[in-house]
């Protein structure tokens, strides 16, 4: 049985941060420490009721309490369903609530389902392993260094590789999931954020804005859709010190693999060579404008 997320975090220092955010009412910064969101995710799951160890749904309304939904359900509920922002239909097993439940004091390998954007057909749900969503992250001790921004929303896909990235490397998370962009590079600027992931058009959009020049990243991101060789260029300008990296991931197979040399699309010999737990192969000759 693997560890649940919740073991995972308690390994880190009580005192760091672990996520910050603005509080809608009236602007202010609120810091949460690790050892408060472990505290918070046990006190939850004291209240996690006997249907809900079978499956459960993780609507998006708080940063805090979405979070905290996590740690407190991963281990605990065999299917955890991250509801997106629009309506889609759940399985019929996930509804019926006669399904006999899981055993009361039973750890589980809990199965992460997260909802396609539905931007090639209707949305469908997928189901990953906590192994799986976490086999790139890194954890060595320099990562938790880091401050890394939240831009996407945390129960897509790219945004829940950025939380848990953070969460496992005892980083800090700095939720600017919402917001215009000016916005959000106030935020991000504000709170010290030196790790941020982005798609290529978010990233250019940031570019256009002055503020960006006053992030200071140590490291980049990008993934989900194709990205060009100038932004590559100008990114990297922007931020010689940074590392760069190009994630080629989607919501169904997860993370595929990643680029870090500085150039569009990827070297050729994957085409023939297995990478990670993937294997690519060409399927079509035909150039697309």
């Amino acid at each position: 049985m693997a560890a649940c997320l919740l073991e995972l975090i308690q390994q880190h220092p009580g005192a760091a941060i672990a996520l910050q955010y603005c509080d809608p009412a009236d602007g202010s910064v609120i810091k949460i420490s690790y050892q408060q969101l472990t505290t918070a995710a046990q006190l939850k799951r004291q209240q996690i009721s006997q249907q809900q160890r079978y499956n459960v749904t993780l609507p998006y309304h708080q940063f805090t309490d979405f979070i905290v939904g996590l740690l407190a359900y991963d281990g605990v509920c065999a299917a955890l369903y991250l509801l997106p922002d629009q309506q889609i239909e759940l399985p019929a097993e996930q509804s019926r609530s006669t399904r006999p439940a899981a055993a009361k004091q039973s750890a589980v390998d809990s199965r992460w389902y997260l909802a396609t954007s539905g931007t090639t057909g209707t949305p469908k749900w997928i189901g990953h392993s906590l192994a799986q969503l976490t086999k790139t992250v890194n954890t060595k001790a320099s990562s938790s260094q880091l401050c890394w921004g939240l831009v996407y929303q945390p129960f897509r896909f790219a945004g829940l590789q950025v939380v848990l990235q953070s969460l496992l490397s005892g980083a800090c998370l700095i939720d600017a999931s919402d917001g215009d962009i000016e916005q959000r590079l106030d935020m991000l600027v504000q709170a010290g954020v030196t790790a941020l992931s982005a798609t290529p058009s978010l990233w250019r959009q940031f570019l256009f804005s002055s503020k960006v020049t006053a992030l200071h990243l140590q490291q980049l991101t990008l993934g989900g859709e194709i990205v060009d060789q100038p932004l590559l260029n100008r990114l990297k300008q922007l931020f010689p010190q940074a590392q760069l990296r190009h994630i080629y991931a989607s919501t169904e197979a997860g993370v595929a693999f990643a680029v870090s040399d500085g150039q569009a699309g990827f070297p050729r010999r994957y085409l023939t060579r297995a990478i990670m737990i993937c294997s690519l192969r060409l399927i079509s000759n035909s150039t697309y404008g």
